[in-house]
């Protein structure tokens, strides 16, 4: 392919904390200096998705809500919507040349990318104390 390297990138949420602002200047970096073009997911809602989207394309898996739905055919709308959303984004990104993750919590969502047999590369920035967190082994 030529033209700017192609990345896939899967964030577990645009919260104001640590892990997607340093990814979001990451990208930006990269973008500035190699222009790297990016398709973004989300998994998770938060107010730095306006920054997330002012870098490419963007797509939220979760409303920022997410989980908290009190009622059950609420929460299997969600469900299937945000799994539909993913899958979709598998299918969107076959020609695309490389999968970055900024966090081992997107591994639910990082094994479907793995379909597309990509050099992957996730950086784990947790405390080790997190590793020993109940549902992190299965991300693992």
């Amino acid at each position: 392919m030529s033209g700017p390297k192609r990345f896939i990138v899967v964030c577990h949420e645009a919260s104001l904390t640590g892990a997607p602002i340093l990814l979001i200047n990451l990208l930006g970096i990269l973008k500035e200096r190699f222009g790297y073009r990016y398709y973004i997911i989300i998994i998770k809602d938060g107010p730095l998705r306006a920054k997330f989207r002012a870098l490419d394309e963007t797509i939220v898996l979760k409303n920022a809500d997410y989980g908290k739905e009190r009622f059950f055919l609420k929460k299997t709308y969600s469900l299937i919507a945000s799994q539909l959303k993913l899958i979709w984004s598998v299918l969107r990104t076959i020609r695309y040349d490389f999968i970055l993750s900024n966090t081992i919590v997107t591994g639910s969502a990082i094994k479907y990318f793995l379909l597309l047999h990509k050099p992957t590369l996730v950086y784990v920035h947790e405390l080790d104390s997190v590793l020993n967190f109940p549902n992190a082994k299965k991300h693992i």
